[in-house]
């Protein structure tokens, strides 16, 4: 879950400095979401969350909110079918288990420490690369495509923007074994201090 979380959030501050194929109208837009990125501070978004499994016939729909505050914290709380928060501040964080908060540490989980660094770099305007082995193209209109390096938990990662605004609007990512998640990211608007407290009713 936490490990999801974060490529999450790399994706919606995704910068220049990963590895691009070759496309024409690649570099020109990587530039315009480097600029977009270095205007962001504070938000909040309401997601959707789809997920396509393959061991059930219907897929399993999730309802929530994303928060992103400078210069070093993170929500994603899921308000629907079930209340759930994960929040990361600074190097420690916090998940909501039936209205408990449980503690979690960074330096005990190098990969997700790693990662989010990364994620903070990028907050903070210092573009430096994805992972090594990613690769991104252009995959349709205001639509990327970003291949992780083989082993990943993700196949491939598609991202549509909105046009004008250049804020991520739908992100499908797709599993080796065939599940795919469908995301999608409405009312952006400002962060709110609350999102950050400990865990409220049904969390």
């Amino acid at each position: 879950m936490r490990h999801f979380f974060i490529i999450i959030v790399l994706v919606l501050l995704l910068p220049q400095g990963v590895t691009a194929a070759p496309a024409g109208d690649l570099s020109a837009f990587l530039a315009r979401l480097e600029r977009r990125v270095a205007q962001i501070s504070d938000f909040s978004c309401d997601f959707r969350q789809k997920r396509h499994l393959k061991l059930f016939s219907r897929p399993v729909v999730f309802f929530g909110k994303l928060t992103v505050a400078r210069p070093r914290r993170l929500s994603w709380a899921t308000t629907a079918p079930l209340a759930s928060r994960l929040v990361i501040n600074q190097e420690r964080g916090f998940r909501c288990v039936d209205g408990q908060a449980h503690d979690f540490d960074l330096s005990a989980d190098p990969v997700m420490a790693a990662v989010s660094r990364q994620m903070w770099s990028f907050l903070s305007g210092s573009f430096a690369s994805l992972p090594a082995g990613w690769v991104i193209e252009m995959a349709g209109p205001d639509t990327v495509a970003i291949t992780p390096a083989a082993g990943g938990l993700f196949a491939r990662i598609v991202v549509s923007f909105d046009p004008k605004e250049l804020r991520p609007r739908r992100v499908r990512l797709f599993q080796g074994n065939g599940d795919e998640t469908v995301i999608t990211f409405s009312r952006y608007r400002a962060g709110e201090a609350e999102d950050f407290k400990g865990c409220g009713e049904g969390m």
